[in-house]
């Protein structure tokens, strides 16, 4: 039975290369790669004992009761200072879109983004200082958006998250930088998307945030057809964590064969042709 499922393995992989373009690994990784810090609000220190305990749900992702407390907080609590109201918005906004990504159903869903734009622009109307809390709710508010492929309010959002330079606020800038390359994916503005991708590496992301730029790369240099510089990026973002290449490893070779083949690099594209073999006889998956 193994020895059937390892030859229809390959031969998906075959008709895979040979039949068509299909979906690379960099195209499915891209997918999850919208970046936005929703636990920054999280950061930001409190003189009240609710706020601490919504804090401390939140880190354990349970949003839910996260939601219950500050609820709680903003019903019961009097003369509440307009930033410290500000951070209970933002957390309820943080909370609702932790939960959205973790819904199947589409009221459900649709709910939760409603209430985590409202509680963003909510929180937005509050601020006034340049400060962490701005930059999320700029940052939230351009993450929603993109994910709801408004592509106008998305660029809007995330270009006045970029108005805050600070250098303590280089996280965030990574994530908006990396969120207006998507967007430029998604418009086939594939050039200024390399624009953005560099910016983001340019302020030395960590390891979470520099694969979606690598295999954002990759993608973009795909369709420019410069396959050299494409086979970099993905080896790049590959070997920068190289945990999760393993345990992805069968899509990401296979990816890697789509490249050897049209740059005529057979010799290597066997090798990982045989690597797919070992890995699925070790019992791993094609298709991360």
């Amino acid at each position: 039975m193994k020895t059937h499922i390892i030859f229809t393995q390959f031969l998906v992989l075959i008709l895979f290369i040979f039949g068509g373009r299909g979906i690379s690994i960099a195209d499915k990784i891209s997918e999850k790669s919208l970046n936005y810090s929703t636990s920054q609000w999280t950061k930001i220190k409190t003189d009240s004992p609710l706020l601490d305990k919504a804090q401390e749900y939140f880190n354990k992702a349970l949003y839910d009761e996260t939601i219950a407390c500050l609820e709680k907080f903003l019903n019961t609590q009097r003369d509440i200072p307009k930033k410290t109201k500000a951070l209970a918005c933002v957390g309820l906004a943080s909370s609702y879109v932790e939960n959205w990504l973790r819904l199947q159903n589409k009221i459900a869903i649709k709910e939760c983004y409603v209430k985590a734009v409202s509680y963003f622009k909510n929180a937005l109307k509050l601020t006034e200082d340049a400060d962490l809390l701005n930059i999320s709710i700029y940052s939230g508010l351009g993450f929603i958006y993109l994910q709801l492929k408004d592509y106008d309010n998305a660029a809007d959002y995330l270009k006045k998250g970029l108005a805050y330079s600070f250098a303590e606020f280089k996280k965030e800038r990574i994530d908006i930088y990396t969120n207006l390359s998507y967007l430029d994916l998604e418009l086939k503005k594939y050039a200024e998307a390399v624009d953005c991708f560099n910016q983001a590496l340019k302020l030395s992301p960590n390891d979470k945030q520099i694969l979606p730029i690598y295999l954002g790369l990759n993608i973009c240099y795909r369709e420019l057809q410069n396959y050299t510089e494409a086979l970099n990026y993905l080896k790049e973002g590959l070997g920068c964590l190289f945990d999760r290449f393993k345990k992805e490893g069968m899509g990401s070779y296979k990816n890697l064969s789509n490249y050897s083949l049209p740059l005529k690099q057979y010799e290597e594209a066997i090798n990982q042709f045989n690597e797919i073999l070992k890995l699925s006889a070790s019992g791993m998956q094609i298709y991360p």
